[in-house]
């Protein structure tokens, strides 16, 4: 059996915060992925996609339909003092990004909404009304 030690649960508990080793990206000053941070959820009646992304203008953002595709776009100008401060620790940074999203076939593409608020982009995707879940058993030969 392998015994997993302090350090090495510390290290998985904060994983999604840069690299393993936490201290190792402090002292490194290692640059943060830039992605943001999302939360997904869902309800009988929509589905709602929750985008962190703070010191953002809601005219550098975009959120596109491609086929059944949500595709979400942040452009980030670079400010000049941003670039000459040496960072300790980052966990959010100021750069592009994109995310997509493949839409299932029973939401309403056309009733979709989308608000930026307080840093947090917030999209609601509106599911149809008579749509019934399929379910089936198979059979197991």
């Amino acid at each position: 059996m392998t015994r997993i030690t302090d350090k090495e649960r510390g290290n998985k508990l904060l994983s999604g915060f840069g690299t393993d080793n936490y201290l190792e990206d402090f002292f490194t000053n290692r640059k943060m992925n830039s992605s943001p941070v999302i939360n997904v959820s869902e309800n009988d009646r929509r589905f709602k996609i929750e985008l962190g992304i703070p010191g953002y203008q809601k005219e550098n953002l975009s959120v596109n339909l491609k086929d059944s595709h949500l595709m979400i776009e942040g452009k980030h100008e670079n400010e000049d003092d941003e670039s000459k401060e040496e960072y300790r620790r980052r966990q959010f940074g100021y750069s592009d990004f994109h995310q997509s999203f493949e839409l299932p076939k029973h939401v309403e593409l056309e009733k979709i909404h989308a608000k930026y608020e307080s840093g947090i982009l917030k999209i609601l995707v509106p599911k149809k009304e008579n749509h019934q879940p399929t379910s089936a058993t198979i059979q197991i030969s």
